[in-house]
């Protein structure tokens, strides 16, 4: 089936090598059409840029037949081929499990998305998103930890593991947002190792706790910070490295990144324009606050459970993660925050893990009513 599919393809592009026209492309008989997918490439010579669809196949159920003597998800194909082995080649293998989850997150795969809940496996190639309140907590099946912050996007593109074996191989591909990697295992040699990637830079690890932004706007940013061991974040060329130790970030940088598909070449010469910031200290209110907005469910409570009696702010009193509101420049007489006059301010602070009200906010005008008109409010964080 891939073969008659790969021959295609190669007749197709030697008839449309200098022709910017689209191949007809259909599934095999023994699969269904779910949708398609589209793709670039260039034409004309390599003067032009065309954009294409190929069909999603899905195998037919006619085209199986259950093997009897096995497990019901273990199917065989009327050729005696695993059926899982199939799916494998379209989803990838499990490379572990979603074990928390807090707020909006979805797995997607193919033409499907479904909601994250606990115990869901994902398999490689899968795509996980969070909202802008979601959070989840992947458990690979050697053991390492990833986080998943709120408004992130990733797939797992690699992963190479057997108990037993000295090849271990793990690749992210950060699309964007925040991860919290717990790094367990140990990769010893060049060809192991744990790595996140985003679209310009690499971040490698053989052993560690670790946080990687990512983020495209005016610049493309990604942003290493390191909880324990050391990591080396390095441009895709390997052009620029930089060590981040303990206690330390980095970040490497490309100015005015580049909308929609381009191909290897064309994102190298972004590579080369971008630059990388020297390594700097991070302070120690910034590791615990780090720490504490990269964990998630059981293990924030329990990081919580540790802190909220050694930090507690002071002047006015509040236990850890705590807010306070307060009106700034109020008139005396008025009965409300009066966000709607000049000058007129309601602020947020929140107690953080050294003990200290930080992290002011000044909040939107239409939020004049979580403030009190004279008094100072204080609460869990809303948040």
């Amino acid at each position: 089936m891939l073969i008659l599919l790969f021959y295609s393809l190669m007749n197709f592009s030697v008839l449309m090598a200098n022709d910017c026209g689209c191949p007809r492309l259909e599934c095999d008989p023994c699969s269904i059409q779910e949708g398609v997918t589209f793709y670039t490439e260039q034409c004309n010579g390599g003067k032009s840029v065309k954009s294409c669809a190929r069909p999603t196949c899905k195998l037919k159920a006619e085209c199986m037949v259950k093997h009897q003597g096995v497990d019901n998800d273990r199917t065989e194909t009327s050729q005696g081929v695993r059926v899982e082995r199939h799916l494998a080649s379209v989803r990838g293998n499990v490379v572990g499990k979603i074990i928390q989850v807090e707020g909006d997150g979805w797995l997607k795969y193919g033409l499907k998305k479904e909601p994250l809940k606990k115990n869901m496996k994902v398999h490689q190639s899968d795509l996980i998103l969070t909202g802008d309140k979601g959070k989840a907590q992947l458990k690979f099946s050697d053991g390492n930890i990833l986080n998943i912050s709120a408004k992130s996007e990733l797939k797992v593109k690699t992963y190479i593991y057997k108990k037993g074996s000295h090849k271990k191989r793990t690749i992210i591909n950060l699309i964007k947002g925040k991860v919290r990697s717990k790094v367990n295992q140990k990769y010893k040699g060049k060809e192991n190792y744990f790595r996140i990637k985003t679209r310009f830079a690499n971040v490698d690890a053989k052993g560690t706790d670790f946080v990687v932004g990512y983020q495209e706007g005016d610049k493309a940013e990604t942003v290493v910070e390191t909880l324990s061991g050391k990591v080396e974040l390095k441009s895709l060329d390997d052009k620029s490295k930089r060590e981040v130790a303990k206690g330390e970030y980095a970040t490497y940088v490309v100015d005015s990144p580049p909308q929609g598909v381009f191909n290897d070449d064309e994102i190298s010469e972004f590579v080369a324009r971008g630059y990388m910031t020297p390594v700097y200290k991070l302070s120690g209110e910034q590791v615990k606050n780090l720490d504490w907005e990269t964990q998630i469910g059981e293990d924030k409570k329990m990081l919580a459970a540790v802190t909220k009696e050694s930090f507690v702010c002071s002047h006015p009193s509040g236990k850890f993660n705590d807010c306070q509101w307060k009106c700034v420049n109020n008139p005396a007489s008025a009965k409300r925050c009066r966000t709607d006059l000049p000058k007129v301010n309601c602020v947020r602070f929140r107690c953080n893990a050294n003990g200290e009200w930080k992290g002011m906010t000044r909040l939107p005008a239409s939020f004049y009513d979580s403030c009190d008109a004279q008094a100072l409010r204080i609460a869990p964080c809303d948040y």
